[in-house]
């Protein structure tokens, strides 16, 4: 069910740009490797960030239609 929530995904960008590669440059090792152990913990994939985000917006999409998909069945009743 985790891969259906948006919120993995978002949490997996949210991660990336808190304690990824390019933002751990100026501190010590012991936080570079809590920030690595934190992103390995979460299965995050540090060159994936573009399809975290891909298939976050397709979520978004999908869910959106689905929802206009189910207002215009109910109103279809009204009429």
């Amino acid at each position: 069910m985790q891969y259906l929530c948006g919120l993995k995904y978002g949490m997996n960008l949210f991660i990336l740009n808190e304690f990824g590669k390019g933002t751990t440059e100026g501190w010590d090792d012991s936080a570079r490797e809590a920030a690595t152990l934190i992103i390995d913990n979460n299965d995050i994939d540090p060159d994936h960030w573009w399809v975290y985000l891909l298939i976050l917006l397709v979520l978004i999409c999908a869910f959106r239609l689905l929802a206009i998909l189910a207002l215009a069945k109910r109103a279809e009743a009204f009429f």
